[in-house]
């Protein structure tokens, strides 16, 4: 066999994540979508790995997968991407392919994950920005924001900022930034929250940003913040961000 590492983007408005999920949900996954263009190429059915299950309604810039090609048969990397993308549906395409060594792993061989969260200001919503990003307040504390977000730098116990139905044995994991930056997002007042860790929770990302939110809006005090990651205990009362602001940007090996 000849194991391909693929990289792809997708638009996760129309899928149930990127992990295949159970006959009873009625959005189809990325990780289907991807399997029936291999299928289509190579008319062989392969299981299609990817470095991690982002959920419904998020998106991705660089989602790496890795999938075994049967050995005789012969394709160039470049030709893989064009006749993958010739199979697979307008909101996922391949970006990337490469021939790489049995032991590669597209979730045991990562070692940085990145993500960014877009929030726009404004005091109404704007329909074409919404499906990308979440609305919050024009005023909002954006310095409170910024330095809330530094605590979470660090090796921290993240049991706090994860889903109750995490399935990771441990919860500890190392943030190597965590910051936001302002930009204009169509002509529009916005703010974009970059994470990059050594992995992450269910929904940790998510938990996070809602949490800085709550402390822009003052829900939360800087020190309530902090409190809550450095106690190490479950958190009943938060509040994971919408999906369609959460991008995964990339994967470092």
């Amino acid at each position: 066999m000849q194991r391909v590492k693929l990289t792809i983007s997708y638009d996760g408005s129309s899928f149930c994540g990127f992990q295949r999920q159970g006959k009873s949900e009625k959005l189809p996954s990325v990780q289907e979508a991807v399997e029936t263009a291999i299928f289509q190429l190579c008319n062989q059915k392969t299981s299609v790995l990817g470095s991690g299950r982002t959920d419904a309604g998020v998106h991705a810039l660089g989602q790496v997968c890795h999938f075994d090609l049967p050995e005789n048969f012969n394709i160039t990397p470049e030709k893989i991407i064009k006749a993958l993308n010739t199979f697979l549906p307008e909101d996922v395409k391949a970006s990337n392919t490469e021939f790489v060594s049995n032991d590669f792993h597209a979730i045991k061989s990562a070692k940085r994950k990145s993500y960014f969260y877009d929030l726009y200001l404004s005091k109404f919503p704007i329909p074409p920005l919404d499906k990308h990003a979440l609305q919050v307040c024009e005023n909002i504390d954006v310095e409170k924001m910024k330095e809330c977000a530094k605590i979470f730098i660090g090796t921290h116990d993240f049991i706090a900022f994860r889903a109750k139905h995490s399935t990771a044995k441990t919860t500890a994991r190392e943030v190597f930034e965590c910051y936001f930056e302002r930009f204009n997002l169509y002509g529009v007042p916005a703010l974009r929250f970059n994470v990059t860790a050594d992995g992450f929770l269910y929904k940790m990302v998510r938990i996070i940003i809602g949490t800085l939110i709550r402390a822009g809006e003052g829900h939360l005090t800087i020190e309530e913040v902090k409190k809550l990651l450095d106690d190490g205990k479950e958190w009943m009362a938060k509040v994971p961000a919408p999906a369609n602001g959460l991008f995964l940007k990339g994967v470092e090996y």
